[in-house]
């Protein structure tokens, strides 16, 4: 997926996103995670 630039991951009850989980996505541009009911906490802070 090289040539990805565009990620939306709308809605879809996301909890938590681990650390490097975009890393092998070198084009992304645009990430889309709004509306998911994330667990704000410190293993979360990378996400800043």
């Amino acid at each position: 997926m090289d040539a990805l630039k565009t990620l939306s991951l709308h809605d879809n009850r996301i909890k938590c996103i681990a650390p490097g989980s975009f890393d092998r996505l070198r084009s992304l541009s645009a990430l889309d995670l709004l509306s998911n009911p994330f667990v704000c906490n410190c293993r979360m802070h990378w996400l800043k």
